[in-house]
C-alpha cells in the first residue's frame, strides 16, 4: 500500500498538522474494510440539552450498579450542546442482554450566581441490548405543567425517519469544540456505512475538512463578532471617524454570552484610551466604567479611569499616550514624562485646594485598586508608580515614600517571578503541562487551557494567551494532540491487524512534529517573558530613582 511506503519515509521537518491529518484520514478509510468484532458490544449514549438559558455541567452514567462514565463540561462544550450538538459517550464492552442504566444530569442557568441552585435530572430504566451496537439519545428538556427539567429517552435501534441521525449532531459537537479531525473521521465512517444521510451531511463534511485545512472554507472562518471588533479597531487606528461610533455600539450592547462580554470589554478599553489620546477625559470615564472587574481588561481599565481625571483637555492630551494604541503609556520613559508633566507644570508642584486636588484624590481611588494585583502586568506596574505620583502632588510625601518602597518590593518580586517563569519554560515543564491537558480525556474542563489552576509556576500563562503567535502555535499543538488521540483509539480497535505497523509509524511522525511544536512554543513564551522582564526592570529603575528624589522638598515658587 502507498501509505505504508509513505510512513516508512524519514520524518520531514516541514510536516504540518494538515498533512498529518490527511494521512490519518486515509489510514482510517483503509481501516473501514477491516473487521472489528468488538464494535457490536458498544453502547453509545448521545447527550443533549434543549433547555434555553441553561448550561449542562456534568453527566454521570451507571450500568448494572457500577459507575461506567462521567464527564464534566467546559463552557465551550456546554454551549455546543445548547446549540444542538450531541456529546457521544461510548460504553463498552456491553454484552447482549438486559441491563439497568441510570443517568444523572446536572445543569445550571447561564446567568446563575454562585449561590443559585443547580438543575438536576435523572433517569433509571432497563435497557435490552441487541446483537448490534446500541445507540440511545438522552436530552435534557422541560417537561410537564411546571416545566421541570427531565430527561427524554430515544432508542435509536431503528433509524427515525423524521429525526436527524444523532451521529450528525455528534459531529456538530466535535466541530464546535475544536475537534475537527474527530468530526471528519466520524463523518467518513458514517458515509461508508451506506445508510441514508441528511442533506446537511456534505456541509458538515466540508466544514470539518476546511477546519483541518484540507479544503477551502465555504465562508470566512472565525466569529462574526470578533471580525467586527477587529475591523473597528483597525479603522480607528487609521483615523476612520466612524470607527469610534462602531466601538461605542459594541461597548454598550447587551452581551448574552462569554465571547460577547469579553469583546464588549475590549471595545470599551480601546475606545476609552482613544478618548484619552484626544484629551477627552470626561467622555472616557463612563466608557471605562462599563468594563467588568475582575476581568481580562480590568487592570488597564482602572489605570485609564484614573488618568481620565487628570488628562489635559483638547489636543494637548494626545501627547500623553502613544498614537498607535498600546493600552497604557507606550513605555517607561513615556510614563515617567507623563507623570512628571501632567497635570502640573513642575515635578514638585502641589495641589493644596480646588478642582485639581479633587481630581488627584479621585484618580487615586481606581489606582489604589491596582495595588496587590499581578505586578508583572504593565498596567499594574504603572499603577504602582502612579499612586505615589499622586500622593506627592497632594503634598503627602511620607505616604508617597511608603508607596514607592512598596513599588520597589513588588517590582523586585515580579522580576524574580519572571526569572522563575523563564526557568520553568526552558526546562520543558510548560510543554509537558500543556500536553497533559490536551490528552486528558473524559473531563471536559481539562481540555480548556483557560481552566489551568492558578499556581506560581504557571501564572505567567495569562499574558501569553493574549499573544497571537503563541495562540497559533498552541492551536497547532492541540491539533497534533487530537491526531495522536485518534490514532491511539484506532490502534486499540485494530490491534494485531495489517494496519498496526502503519498506525505506529504515523504516530511516530506526529510525535516528531509535536516535539518541534514544543520548541516553537518554548521560544515564543521566552520572547514574551523577556519583554515583560525588560519592562519590569525599567519600572524598577524608575521606582528607585523616584524614591531617591522623594526627600526633596518643593520650592515655594513651584507650588501650584
Amino acid at each position: 500500500m502507498w501509505l505504508a511506503a509513505l510512513v516508512a519515509l524519514p520524518v520531514r521537518a516541514a510536516e504540518t498538522p494538515a498533512a498529518l491529518a490527511s494521512a490519518a484520514l486515509e489510514l482510517d478509510r483503509q481501516a473501514q474494510s477491516l473487521p472489528a468484532a468488538s464494535d457490536t458490544q458498544r453502547l453509545t449514549l448521545y447527550i443533549g440539552n434543549r433547555i434555553e438559558g441553561s448550561l449542562l455541567r456534568e453527566v454521570s452514567v451507571t450500568v448494572d450498579g457500577r459507575a461506567a462514565a462521567r464527564h464534566r463540561y467546559s463552557d465551550r462544550e456546554a454551549l455546543a450542546l445548547r446549540s444542538g450538538g450531541l456529546h457521544a459517550i461510548t460504553l463498552m464492552p456491553l454484552p447482549e442482554g438486559s441491563h439497568r442504566l441510570r443517568v444523572d444530569f446536572i445543569a445550571r442557568a447561564e446567568d446563575a450566581q454562585p449561590g443559585d441552585a443547580r438543575l438536576h435530572a435523572q433517569i433509571e430504566q432497563d435497557y435490552s441490548k441487541g446483537a448490534a451496537a446500541g445507540r440511545v439519545e438522552l436530552t435534557l428538556a422541560r417537561q410537564g405543567l411546571r416545566s421541570r427539567p427531565a430527561l427524554q429517552w430515544q432508542d435509536w435501534a431503528q433509524p427515525q425517519a423524521a429525526l436527524e441521525d444523532p451521529e450528525l449532531r455528534a459531529a456538530d459537537f466535535l466541530l464546535r469544540t475544536g475537534r475537527a479531525l474527530r468530526a471528519a473521521l466520524l463523518l467518513e465512517r458514517l458515509q461508508a456505512s451506506g445508510q441514508p444521510l441528511a442533506a446537511s451531511f456534505e456541509r458538515r463534511r466540508a466544514d470539518s475538512l476546511a477546519a483541518l485545512e484540507l479544503a477551502p472554507a465555504a465562508m470566512p472562518a472565525g466569529s462574526p463578532l470578533l471580525e467586527r471588533y477587529g475591523g473597528a479597531v483597525a479603522a480607528l487606528r487609521q483615523g476612520d471617524a466612524q470607527a469610534a461610533a462602531r466601538l461605542e455600539a459594541m461597548g454598550s450592547a447587551d452581551a448574552p454570552d462569554a465571547e460577547s462580554r469579553m469583546l464588549r470589554d475590549y471595545a470599551n478599553l480601546e475606545l476609552g484610551y482613544q478618548l484619552l489620546r484626544q484629551g477627552q477625559g470626561e467622555q472616557a470615564k463612563p466608557v471605562f466604567s462599563r468594563i467588568r472587574s475582575p476581568g481580562p481588561c480590568s487592570n488597564a481599565a482602572l489605570l485609564g479611569f484614573g488618568w481620565a481625571f487628570l488628562v489635559p483637555a483638547g489636543a494637548e492630551g494626545g501627547s500623553m499616550f502613544a498614537a498607535q494604541a498600546p493600552l497604557w503609556p507606550a513605555g517607561p520613559e513615556d510614563a515617567a514624562r507623563l507623570r512628571r508633566s501632567t497635570p502640573f507644570r513642575y515635578l514638585h508642584s502641589v495641589a493644596v485646594a480646588g478642582e485639581r486636588k479633587l481630581d488627584l484624590q479621585r484618580a487615586l481611588a481606581p489606582w489604589v485598586e491596582l495595588l496587590g494585583r499581578d505586578a508583572t502586568d504593565p498596567a499594574v506596574q504603572e499603577g504602582l508608580l502612579a499612586v505615589p505620583y499622586a500622593l506627592a502632588h497632594l503634598g503627602a510625601y511620607e505616604q508617597s515614600q511608603q508607596y514607592l518602597r512598596r513599588a520597589v518590593g513588588d517590582l523586585e518580586r515580579a522580576r524574580q517571578e519572571l526569572d522563575a517563569a523563564m526557568r520553568h519554560v526552558s526546562s520543558g515543564e510548560l510543554a509537558e503541562r500543556l500536553r497533559e491537558r490536551m490528552t486528558d480525556e473524559g473531563d471536559g474542563w481539562r481540555r480548556e487551557l483557560a481552566d489551568l489552576p492558578f499556581a506560581e509556576a504557571t501564572a505567567y500563562l495569562k499574558p501569553l494567551m493574549l499573544d497571537s503567535a503563541f495562540l497559533a502555535a498552541l492551536s497547532a499543538q492541540q491539533r497534533l494532540a487530537e491526531i495522536d488521540q485518534a490514532l491511539q483509539a484506532q490502534a486499540l480497535r485494530l490491534d494485531g491487524s495489517a494496519l498496526s505497523a502503519e498506525i505506529a509509524g504515523l504516530r511516530q511522525r506526529v510525535a516528531a512534529a509535536a516535539q518541534r511544536q514544543d520548541g516553537e512554543l518554548r521560544e515564543l513564551a521566552l520572547a514574551q517573558l523577556r519583554r515583560q522582564q525588560q519592562h519590569t526592570l525599567a519600572y524598577l529603575a524608575e521606582a528607585r530613582l523616584a524614591l531617591a528624589r522623594v526627600h526633596d522638598r518643593p520650592l515655594e515658587e513651584e507650588a501650584s
